[in-house]
């Protein structure tokens, strides 16, 4: 039997993602996409653009405006061209344009195009990518101050820059997102502190003592991708018990694609000790009665 105080998970069939949670995450993915296709399409227009004005191959070289479109069509980084002198930089763009011209022929400016256009669209993968594993933080988030919403002292630490929550703190606790402990040597998705390290300065993820639970995420809703992610997780978790084992930290998984097999893992996992707890990310009741037990250690 799983732990007593799982109050939403009787049997593995309670976590396994239903075709409407399914769908409803495809078509939210793919709004997604859109709004954030927009300004990469938006771009491409332009540059198909100047290159319908350029007459020959070095004219496309004389567009500095577009260098970075040019050093991606190239499949040159902007890093790599930045850290190099500008003369070096023209001549492997050069090169590498040259290249694309001799095997395009008359067709030398679709080609540079479809070359941009597949750089940006694995760029534009990588943003969906990360977004993918903001929303499976923004929800685990918005449920943790969903149960502390009655508590006066709770502190939220946002990034600057994205308004991405990076830590919440109460009481004499505080939750890390996507941090890096020298203990466990790789990036934890959510890390559950006791807050006396903080008040004597010292560098807390340093410290065994003061880990109370650890967890991993993962927002993909793709059921061809779920047994992979769920791997990974099961993984990083494996490298905390082994790590972090004197006193060992209470674990937890929470991911929005889950299916029947990798279900029967999980709960498996909570039956005989190796999680403490789970949920599927797409049921509100699972998701705060996981945050609900985190907030009660």
């Amino acid at each position: 039997m799983p732990p007593r105080y799982l109050r939403h998970i009787h049997t593995a069939q309670d976590l396994v993602t239903s075709l409407e949670a399914t769908r409803d995450g495809f078509i939210s993915q793919a709004r997604a996409k859109i709004v954030n296709a927009r300004p990469f399409v938006d771009e491409a227009l332009k540059f198909e653009a100047a290159l319908s004005e350029a007459r020959q191959l070095t004219e496309v070289l004389a567009m500095e405006a577009y260098w970075g479109h040019l050093s991606a069509a190239a499949g040159f980084s902007e890093k790599a061209l930045n850290n190099v002198p500008a003369e070096t930089a023209q001549v492997m763009l050069r090169a590498a344009l040259q290249e694309i011209f001799d095997e395009s022929g008359d067709l030398w400016r679709d080609a540079i195009l479809s070359r941009y256009l597949l750089t940006k669209g694995d760029s534009l993968g990588g943003t969906m990518r990360n977004l993918t594993g903001a929303l499976a933080q923004r929800r685990f988030a918005d449920a943790l101050l969903r149960v502390l919403g009655s508590q006066t002292d709770v502190r939220v630490k946002r990034s600057k820059k994205t308004k991405k929550i990076h830590a919440v703190e109460w009481g004499e606790r505080i939750l890390l997102f996507d941090r890096t402990s020298p203990l466990i040597g790789k990036n934890v998705d959510v890390i559950l502190l006791r807050k006396e390290g903080h008040a004597r300065r010292e560098k807390p993820l340093r410290n065994p003592r003061v880990f109370i639970a650890c967890g991993e995420l993962k927002g993909g809703i793709d059921p061809a991708g779920a047994d992979e992610h769920w791997k990974t997780a099961r993984t990083s978790l494996q490298r905390i018990r082994d790590r972090l084992s004197s006193p060992r930290p209470a674990l937890f998984f929470a991911g929005a694609a889950i299916e029947a097999a990798m279900a029967t893992e999980i709960f498996n996992d909570l039956e005989e000790g190796r999680l403490q707890h789970a949920a599927n990310l797409n049921y509100e009741n699972q998701l705060d009665d996981l945050v609900g037990w985190l907030v009660s250690l």
